[in-house]
């Protein structure tokens, strides 16, 4: 086997192929956070009422101002617990969408360089023999 051949099939096929399936594997890590967490219809629903429990309209020609505050109160308090659940999972999401992303950089910064580092260490340590 010719190892010059060896070397430049393996720099084509980490520069390329390798490349391409990381990138497309961090992206997989990536879309599966934002899908699986809901983070759009999170955001579009974010003051939606949890779990769409509110109080109901009272029928028409009848008045009771107690019905209408206690409907307010109970309203407000249902979209404030959506809010805050709903913000609590937004936010996991953006934390584990930002750990993937910074991972997933390193990782493709570590591929860049790790063919150099390992010509590197190999003649470094020739070198150390020869002394």
């Amino acid at each position: 086997m010719n190892p010059v051949l060896f070397v430049t099939d393996y720099l084509k096929w980490h520069y390329g192929t390798g490349l391409f399936d990381i990138l497309r594997v961090w992206g997989n890590f990536l879309w599966f956070v934002i899908h699986t967490s809901s983070f759009f219809e999170l955001l579009k629903t974010l003051f939606s009422p949890w779990k769409r429990m509110q109080e109901d309209k009272p029928s028409k020609g009848t008045f009771d101002p107690g019905y209408y505050i206690g409907s307010l109160v109970i309203n407000f308090l249902m979209r404030m617990v959506g809010f805050l659940v709903r913000l609590v999972i937004i936010a996991l999401a953006i934390v584990a969408f930002s750990i993937i992303f910074t991972f997933g950089a390193a990782f493709l910064l570590f591929w860049f360089v790790s063919p150099f580092a390992i010509f590197f260490i190999f003649f470094n340590g020739l070198a150390f023999l020869s002394l």
